[in-house]
């Protein structure tokens, strides 16, 4: 299981394809993955971007506050 948390919110894409905008749980097969986050921090009006390579092999909280 592989949850997301960003706030306020970001548009979540795993390995590729869209999960949605957070909060995202997802089941995902053991193993390495490729997180896009993509979202404006609180008061900003400048994109925030960020990509992450995860080996997921239990339950993974990914949390960022923008």
């Amino acid at each position: 299981m592989l949850k997301i948390r960003v706030k306020p919110f970001a548009e979540v894409t795993i390995d590729g394809v869209r999960a949605g905008t957070t909060p995202v749980d997802r089941s995902v097969k053991v193993g390495k993955h490729h997180v896009t986050l993509d979202g404006f921090p609180s008061g900003s009006d400048i994109p925030k971007h960020e990509e992450l390579d995860i080996n997921v092999t239990e339950p993974t909280t990914i949390s960022r506050i923008w």
